[in-house]
C-alpha cells in the first residue's frame, strides 16, 4: 500500500538526525527538543534505555513498582540539558512524567513572569 504525499513530510523528518539550524530564533535552541525526539537516534536510544530501566525512578523512590513508559530529560533540554546524555535520563511512567512535565512548565513560566509581558 502507498502512503500519500501529505505524510511524507513526517517519514523523512523521522530519519534526519538532530542538527539545530543556528539561524533561526534563539540559536536553533527554541524548540530544540521537539527536533531531538522525531529522530531515529533518539527512539533508539530511548528503546535501549527503557529496557535497561524497565521500572518508573519516581514510582520505586516511594517505593512502589511500576513499569515505565517515558524516557525522561532529567534536566529539560530547553533548560540546558544535555540531550544525548544518559545520566541525564530517566525512566518513569505516564503518570510521573506528567506531573514532571507540568511542574517544569509551570516553574518556567513563573520564572518568566508568567503569560504577562514584564515590560508593560
Amino acid at each position: 500500500m502507498r502512503h500519500s504525499k501529505k505524510y511524507a513530510w513526517s517519514r523523512e523528518a523521522s530519519k534526519k538526525e538532530w542538527n539545530p539550524n543556528p539561524n533561526t530564533p534563539f540559536g536553533g535552541k527554541r524548540f530544540a527538543y521537539k527536533e531531538v525526539h522525531a529522530t531515529v537516534r533518539w527512539r533508539t536510544l530511548r528503546d535501549r534505555f527503557i529496557k535497561l530501566n524497565p521500572l518508573c525512578q519516581s514510582c520505586l523512590s516511594k517505593g512502589i513498582t511500576k513499569a515505565a513508559q517515558c524516557v525522561d530529560h532529567i534536566k529539560a533540554i530547553q533548560d540546558g540539558g544535555k540531550a544525548w546524555d544518559e545520566t541525564n535520563l530517566q525512566s518513569l511512567c505516564n503518570r510521573c512524567h506528567s506531573k514532571k512535565t507540568s511542574k517544569e512548565i509551570n516553574e518556567r513560566r513563573r520564572s518568566k513572569g508568567g503569560y504577562r509581558n514584564p515590560e508593560t
